[in-house]
């Protein structure tokens, strides 16, 4: 089958017959995903009643974009009567991801909040948000403690270490926590090591 040829039964496809088949079947073999000549192999084993008949539709169907379409295909006559499919398609959803946040963005009506708004609400929140209960309860106790025991003790991260060492758990906390208010940047860190001492005194009073 020339270029020309196979052209003209994608114009035609009516015109295609029985003597198409081996060509079809070698361009199938040839060209597996290639849709059209399974299309039209469809086409002439409909015309010709063959035996094949449905398992070519039913394979066909794996690879064709629309099935509705392949049904009119093989039985025009049926389109006539079929209601027409219109399908709404939203300009601003082209299925780009940047259009699809710019569209997000730009939509003042949608009700929602914007990505950028929720992100630094979030940020916003987990700064006001002390990951220490006992801290927010106990802040005005803790800080006066905090001036009377370490008023003569240099307050840094060296002299808290110091103290984890000589197992002066008690101690280090309380510069730990001044530390954890001192130091929003590090207060995870901060909150982590006195998270740890906590459970540390706790497993020695047992």
């Amino acid at each position: 089958m020339t270029k020309e040829e196979f052209y003209n039964l994608i114009q035609n496809p009516d015109t295609v017959s029985i003597n198409h088949i081996p060509d079809l079947k070698e361009m199938i073999d040839s060209y597996p995903y290639f849709c059209i000549p399974r299309l039209l192999l469809s086409k002439v084993y409909l015309k010709e009643n063959n035996i094949n008949y449905s398992d070519i539709v039913n394979k066909t169907s794996l690879f064709v974009p629309d099935r509705r379409n392949f049904y009119f295909f093989l039985y025009p006559d049926k389109a006539e009567e079929a209601p027409i499919r219109k399908i709404a398609r939203d300009n601003k959803y082209t299925g780009s991801y940047f259009d699809v946040m710019e569209s997000i963005e730009l939509d003042e009506n949608n009700g929602k909040q914007s990505l950028t708004q929720l992100a630094e609400k979030l940020k916003e929140a987990r700064l006001k948000t002390s990951p220490l209960p006992s801290i927010k309860k106990n802040i005005e106790e803790k800080t006066e403690k905090i001036i009377s025991k370490t008023e003569n003790t240099e307050v840094s991260e060296e002299n808290a270490r110091r103290l984890i060492k000589e197992k002066k758990y008690h101690e280090a906390i309380l510069i730990l926590n001044e530390l954890y208010f001192n130091n929003p940047k590090k207060s995870i860190y901060f909150a982590d090591q006195i998270r740890f001492l906590e459970k540390a005194l706790e497993n020695l009073k047992k």
